[in-house]
Formats: C-alpha cells, structure tokens, sequence
C-alpha cells in the first residue's frame, strides 16, 4: 500500500503574477496529481474485496503471526478459539462459529462439523453439559470426546449415575476448540 504524496508545488503558483506563465496550471499537472491520488487509493484496502490480513503484532521482527484477518471475516490468532458451538438435546445449532452442521447419532451423542478445516488433530477442546434444569439438575454433566480429526469431532454427554455407569441423556453442550 502506498500513501499519497504531493507532486505538483501548488503553493508556489500563488505568489506568481497573475501574468506569469508559470501561474497557470496545466492538464500535465493535474494529470501527474491525480495520477498519485489514483495511486495510492487504488492500494488500500477495498471492503468489499478486503484481502487476508496478517499482523505480526507491535514488534515488527516478531517470529509468528498474532493475528489474521480473513476474507470471510474470521479473525485466526493463538488466543481466540477456532470452533465453538452451542447444541441443542435435538442436535441442532444454537449458536455457533466455524461450524457447518451437527449430527445427532444417538441420544447424547453428537458430531459437529467445521466449517474451515483445522491445521492438525492436536487442538485443545473443552466442553460443558448440564438437564437444562430438568430432573437431573443436580448431577455433573460429563463431556466426553471421540478421536479428534482436522474437519469433525464427536461428543458425548451425560451423567454419572449412583450406580457407577454413565448415562446419556438427551440435553444440550457448549462446547470450545482452541489450537491450529
């Protein structure tokens, strides 16, 4: 991107002469300024056709990107998370970010599917459960995760009944995916 530098002197026209021949601006000389106008917003950053944006952070000799920007509106840097999703006990999508669809497979059990594919299968996920106020409001929501891959991951939910077994049951999750 280049910014917009003068290159004509106007200034120095006006304490010319009226009758000085220098006085009088030329089609050459708005031609070479709006040529650099034309420059140097031509080289900006367009909205509707913004490009990735990468930025390395404050220290210019930095080693690894802070945060990138990209075309479909993502904002991708170590510290934000890459997937999270709400679901509902039906398997539908609450609310989300980089997710394309859920599946419910069983009841409790659920397979959401990113929208962007992840870097590698090593990400971070942390997830959480709970009746939604029904008859199990006092037991803890378990959150168990299936093998991870780059473009899907598996949940199940339930709770941990007296008797030592897991249940599944049929309520919502939230859950997070932090990693590359």
């Amino acid at each position: 991107m280049s910014n917009y530098t003068k290159q004509i002197s106007w200034s120095g026209k006006d304490a010319l002469s009226d009758s000085d021949p220098e006085k009088v601006i030329s089609g050459g000389d708005f031609d070479t300024e709006f040529s650099a106008v034309q420059t140097a917003i031509n080289s900006k950053i367009d909205g509707g056709t913004i490009t990735n944006f990468t930025s390395t952070g404050i220290d210019d000799n930095a080693t690894s990107t802070a945060l990138e920007i990209t075309t479909d509106g993502r904002g991708l840097s170590p510290f934000t998370a890459r997937v999270w999703v709400v679901i509902s006990g039906a398997g539908a999508i609450v609310d989300s970010h980089n997710i394309s669809s859920t599946t419910r497979n069983a009841t409790g059990d659920f397979t959401m599917t990113f929208a962007n594919n992840l870097n590698n299968a090593t990400y971070s996920r942390v997830g959480s459960t709970n009746d939604e106020g029904g008859s199990n409001a006092g037991d803890i929501g378990l959150l168990s995760f299936g093998t991870p891959t780059v473009s899907s991951l598996r949940i199940e939910t339930g709770y941990l009944a007296t008797s030592g077994s897991l249940v599944y049951w049929n309520y919502g999750t939230s859950t997070v995916i932090f990693g590359d």
